[in-house]
């Protein structure tokens, strides 16, 4: 009886203990069935705590990072609608992005991942950029007769320029003397003084929408030299006047020697006596020839070396000795010869001499009276009609000339 009792007891212990723990399994794995299927615990949306930088300029390139959870998945992170580059993703609490390139103001920041997207508005703002000066400055004083006193710079434009403004200041005066708004490295200042100190200003211009403003200044500051400007001098050179060839109506005024600091030559003709001025003419060369000129006619001439103003002042007068151009040729008609002869008519033919323009014919009647004239430029003849029959004419012929080298 009581060994009945004993396993009847233990019989129901054992059924106890098995209820017990089924009841535990059971409970475990519906915790865990839960876990797995329950979206809000396995798969919560981004949420984001700080940025660590919230301003930027508008040229990009600033690594920001990003503090908050579930940011494991991040698979994309946008500043006002473009894509941020170099994504890291370090922790489920932490990533990094690198700021792209925008138009400045202020930009919301998107978060992209596979367990949802947050948006966090105005998060970051893009400020303008600051231009960088030219660099590599350099400024060379000079000089030479066509440009006078100059500085010549090179420089190395700012990345991200448009443009380099380059501004020349009279450090004597302290005002502004030269601007060149599109400078090019290899440029030049011109017409300065000599002796003096100037300071040339470069700055870098960008575009508007992405850098506020120019440059900070890239300065030099240089001085002209040079002694104080002299007049030119022609030392031993002189200067001639003579007929070119058997021309008569040019001369040709002739430097020996070219002068020193000319820019450039101002030759004068005058009447004989020096005193009125027949032309001026300004000329690069050290010598010029007069033209159209009266034959057998004398004429003095000057040269003066004209400078720059600068380092060269113009020289004095030069003068040559009196010339003449050449005589003029009285010309000599060919005899004429009758060809035809009418009642009321006579033909006669000529040839024209050498240096004549025209023929001038003229019939006279016996008394040496003009009856009848012709001007035939071709002049190779003539015919007077209307004339009284039985009479007798006398012919006249005059050859034409140019009146500066053929007289008539």
């Amino acid at each position: 009886m009581f060994y009945y009792e004993r396993t009847a007891g233990l019989k129901k212990l054992w059924r106890e203990a098995r209820r017990f723990v089924a009841l535990v399994l059971s409970s475990l794995l519906i915790t865990a069935l839960l876990t797995v299927v329950n979206p809000t615990a396995a798969n919560a949306a981004p949420a984001v705590t700080s940025l660590s930088v919230t301003s930027g300029t508008t040229l990009g390139g600033t690594v920001v990072t990003i503090t908050g959870t579930d940011l494991a998945t991040t698979s994309s992170v946008t500043f006002g609608g473009t894509a941020g580059t170099t994504l890291v993703n370090t922790s489920a609490t932490q990533i990094s992005v690198t700021t792209p390139a925008r138009v400045a103001g202020v930009a919301d920041v998107v978060i992209t991942a596979t367990n949802g997207t947050i948006t966090i508005p105005g998060a970051y703002t893009y400020t303008l950029a600051t231009l960088a000066a030219p660099s590599s400055l350099t400024a060379t004083p000079n000089f030479n007769v066509g440009s006078g006193y100059f500085i010549n710079y090179t420089f190395a434009p700012s990345s991200g320029s448009t443009s380099t403004r380059a501004e020349l200041i009279n450090n004597a005066t302290g005002t502004l003397v030269g601007v060149n708004a599109a400078a090019a490295s290899g440029n030049s200042f011109t017409g300065l003084l000599p002796n003096t100190s100037y300071t040339i200003n470069l700055y870098a211009v960008g575009n508007s929408g992405t850098y506020a403003g120019v440059s900070a200044a890239a300065s030099a500051t240089v001085s002209t030299s040079g002694a104080a400007p002299a007049a030119i001098s022609f030392g031993a050179a002189t200067l001639s006047l003579t007929q070119p060839g058997s021309t008569t109506t040019q001369l040709v005024a002739s430097l020996s020697a070219a002068a020193v600091g000319v820019t450039f030559y101002r030759y004068t003709l005058y009447d004989s006596s020096g005193v009125t001025v027949i032309r001026t003419v300004d000329v690069n060369t050290t010598s010029n020839t007069f033209v159209g000129l009266t034959p057998g006619t004398q004429y003095k001439a000057s040269v003066k070396a004209i400078g720059n103003g600068l380092m060269y002042l113009n020289s004095t007068e030069h003068f040559s000795s009196v010339a003449t151009t050449g005589t003029a040729t009285v010309l000599a008609p060919n005899a004429p010869y009758q060809t035809a002869v009418t009642s009321d008519s006579i033909s006669f033919q000529y040839d024209m001499p050498t240096g004549a323009i025209a023929m001038r014919a003229t019939l006279y009647d016996s008394t040496k009276t003009v009856v009848i004239t012709h001007l035939p430029n071709a002049g190779i003849g003539s015919t007077f009609s209307g004339l009284a029959p039985n009479t007798s004419y006398y012919l006249g012929v005059v050859a034409v000339g140019d009146g500066v080298t053929y007289l008539t």
